[in-house]
């Protein structure tokens, strides 16, 4: 008992005889490191600017040209920049200590109305804490969690609260009377309500959120925090290698889109060249301030990771050209992998023949309503009394009778 007292002691010493403003100072720093790297991270995985221009100028036109990079820029605008608060410290045993704190951060939210994008923010509080052990050349993190987003740090069920069943609520049927109205030929009743059996409120059921936890959060297992930690691992695991193709014809709609689906190749090892490059600075990140053990840890489940390609290892086909005056729809049969699973999709890329060559314009998917066939599902495209197609009868309501569905509007 006075030995643990002793270690309390001395541990109490060691970090708090210091000033709070070098450990307020080590918190703030590691996050902000942390939060470049989420940035460095989407450089690797959208191409800048510049990039696009490289890549694309001179097969795309000038209206899908700038699509390209407005739409990079809306990703590159979810991104938020928060601010981070040490709060307070707890000693644990064996040189240990606990660095509590909370992240501010400014969410991005768009939302349109009347034809306009809006761009509106909301303010978002996280709480972070850091286990840390102080060694010879500095501390070194043995844990890093942040409050469970689902519960709210409170680790009970937020649909139930906690006790594991549904909290009874007003009866939809009588709104809460316990009452109904029964129509006879003697006239109007009073009845009771068939389905509160008369008290008002609907029978409490198990919840559905926390079968398997009872009563506790389904995210963070009523722990209340959750470890993000294990985001490491994959830094660790084997990047394959990948191959680009090299091919530019713009002469015909077929060879143009080979064009496409040759850059989009160079695009592809570009992205896993610079993940590389992402992965080696997390790992200097790691090296300077993770303890050995985890480092160790986090190497040897990595290996056991395997690492994701963006798209799929399977090359794209080209199914069919479809050729009208100086524009050209090209379907291609593209793969991607979806829980583990390639499946295929059909993709359109339509061209447009200016200065003599076929220029890539816009791209699109097949409609789902129709099929890509462009006729209104309901009437088969007969357009007589259908309430699907009034404004354009016999076309198809969801994509215009285009037969497909537009990136670019």
């Amino acid at each position: 008992m006075m030995r643990r007292l002793f270690s309390q002691l001395f541990l109490g010493i060691v970090f708090l005889s210091s000033p709070l403003f070098a450990q307020q100072k080590f918190f703030e720093k590691v996050n902000k490191e942390l939060d470049q790297l989420k940035l460095k991270a989407m450089d690797a995985y959208l191409p800048t600017a510049s990039e696009i221009d490289n890549f694309w100028k001179a097969v795309a036109t000038p209206a899908q040209l700038k699509f390209l990079k407005t739409s990079n820029r809306a990703f590159r605008d979810l991104a938020s920049h928060p601010s981070y608060t040490w709060k307070k410290n707890v000693p644990q045993q064996g040189n240990l200590l606990w660095i509590y704190g909370i992240k501010q951060e400014k969410i991005p939210h768009f939302s349109f109305r009347g034809g306009k994008e809006t761009k509106t923010y909301r303010d978002k509080t996280t709480q972070v804490r850091i286990l840390v052990r102080q060694e010879n050349d500095g501390w070194k993190i043995l844990k890093w969690e942040t409050s469970c987003s689902f519960c709210n740090g409170k680790g009970v069920c937020k649909e139930c609260g906690g006790t594991g069943m549904t909290k009874p609520k007003k009866c939809w049927s009588c709104q809460g009377t316990g009452k109904r109205k029964r129509y006879t030929k003697a006239g109007v009743q009073e009845v009771k309500c068939f389905v509160c059996k008369g008290t008002g409120k609907t029978k409490p059921y198990k919840c559905w959120s926390c079968q398997k936890t009872k009563g506790k959060c389904s995210m963070c297992k009523g722990k209340g925090w959750k470890n993000i930690l294990n985001k490491f691992e994959e830094v660790y695991s084997t990047i394959p290698s990948v191959s680009s193709k090299n091919y530019f014809d713009l002469s015909t709609p077929k060879n143009a889109a080979q064009t496409i689906l040759a850059i989009e190749s160079q695009v592809k090892k570009r992205t896993v060249e610079k993940i590389g490059e992402f992965f080696k600075a997390v790992q200097a990140f790691a090296q300077k301030y993770f303890a050995q053990e985890l480092i160790d840890s986090c190497k040897e489940k990595g290996k056991n990771r395997p690492f994701r390609l963006p798209g799929s290892s399977k090359d794209a086909k080209i199914k069919d050209v479809q050729k009208q005056g100086n524009r050209a729809i090209v379907l291609v049969e593209e793969y991607a992998s979806v829980g583990g699973k390639t499946r295929s999709y059909t993709q359109a890329y339509f061209f447009l023949y200016t200065d003599g060559k076929w220029k890539w314009d816009n791209s699109g998917y097949l409609c789902w309503s129709c099929k890509g066939k462009g006729v209104c599902r309901y009437c088969h495209g007969k357009g007589k009394n259908c309430w699907s197609c009034k404004k354009n009868p016999g076309k198809c309501s969801t994509c215009q009778g285009t037969g497909f569905r537009m990136k670019r509007k």
